[in-house]
C-alpha cells in the first residue's frame, strides 16, 4: 500500500491557510502549510508532496517563482495557482506559462477547492 499523497497549501494570509488545510482535511488528505514560498521549498525538498496549492502574491518568494522552481524540480507535479489580480484573463496566463497546472481567481470556496483537488487523484479509467 502507498502513503497517501501530501498537499502543500502555501498562503500568506493565515486565516484562509487555516480554512483550506482544515477542509482538505477534513476530505481525507494529509496536509502541510507554508507562509510564503521559502518555506514552501523546504516542506516540498522534503519529498511526499503530492500537489501544491499556492496563492500568487506573497512575501519572500511569490507564487510565480515558486511555480517556475516546482516545474523544474518536478515537472509532473500539480501545481493550483490561487490569486486576486484584477486582470483575470492576464493573470490566468501569466500563472499557466510559469507552470501552474490551474489557475483560479479569489475568492475560492473551500468545498471548491476540495473538489478541484480530488480530481488529480481520482482513479483514471483503464484504456
Amino acid at each position: 500500500m502507498t502513503a497517501k499523497p501530501i498537499i502543500l497549501v502555501v498562503e500568506d494570509d493565515a486565516y484562509v491557510r487555516d480554512i483550506f488545510q482544515r477542509s482538505l482535511e477534513r476530505a481525507g488528505f494529509d496536509v502541510l502549510t507554508a507562509a510564503h514560498g521559502k518555506e514552501a521549498l523546504v516542506s516540498f525538498r522534503k519529498g511526499g508532496i503530492g500537489l501544491v496549492v499556492t496563492d500568487i502574491l506573497m512575501p519572500e518568494l511569490d507564487g510565480f517563482r515558486l511555480t517556475r522552481t516546482l516545474r523544474r524540480e518536478a515537472p509532473s507535479l500539480p501545481v493550483i495557482a490561487i490569486s486576486v489580480i484584477n486582470d483575470v484573463a492576464d493573470s490566468r496566463a501569466m500563472v499557466l506559462e510559469a507552470g501552474a497546472t490551474l489557475a483560479v481567481c479569489k475568492p475560492v470556496n473551500p468545498h471548491e477547492l476540495v473538489r478541484l483537488v480530488q480530481k488529480f487523484f481520482a482513479p483514471q479509467p483503464l484504456q
